[in-house]
């Protein structure tokens, strides 16, 4: 909208403030989107949570959250009950990201490589619409002599 309160196309043709294209922008964001969604459904996570305490380790975990809950429920500015229940959550963040298990379903190799073109053509296009497309011209010569 101008300042007149109708639409201005000029605005919609410029992605970002610049002489990008929104047609290079949309586009390039459906094939990123697409490539990205194929890609994702391919990939399968596994997890083995309790394993860097061995094999039912995470259970002593939670005891001591347990406990560090008692303690605050007892005295809410315990830094012990604090400490207890921080450093067990954060343990289990730990644990749960460490122990992931990422693979790739395996696949052909052309569609992955359809699903790498998909993503990276869809993710160029994007970052070429937000990119000037003004010719840039070479400097003028100075044709006066002295």
């Amino acid at each position: 909208m101008s300042a007149k309160g109708r639409f201005d196309k000029e605005k919609l043709k410029n992605v970002g403030g610049t002489s990008g294209g929104l047609g290079e922008f949309a586009l390039g964001a459906a094939l990123a989107v697409a490539g990205f969604y194929l890609l994702a459904n391919k990939i399968v996570v596994h997890t083995a949570f309790g394993t860097l305490l061995g094999q039912r380790g995470g259970s002593a975990l939670f005891i001591g959250v347990l406990v560090g809950f008692g303690v605050i429920f007892f005295n809410g500015r315990s830094l012990i009950g604090w400490l207890l229940v921080l450093g067990g959550l954060g343990w289990a963040v730990f644990e749960a990201l460490f122990n992931l298990d990422v693979r790739i379903r395996p696949t052909s190799l052309w569609e992955m490589m359809g699903i790498l073109l998909l993503l990276g053509g869809g993710v160029g296009l994007v970052l070429r619409s937000v990119r000037s497309h003004e010719p840039v011209l070479p400097p003028k010569r100075d044709t006066s002599e002295d």
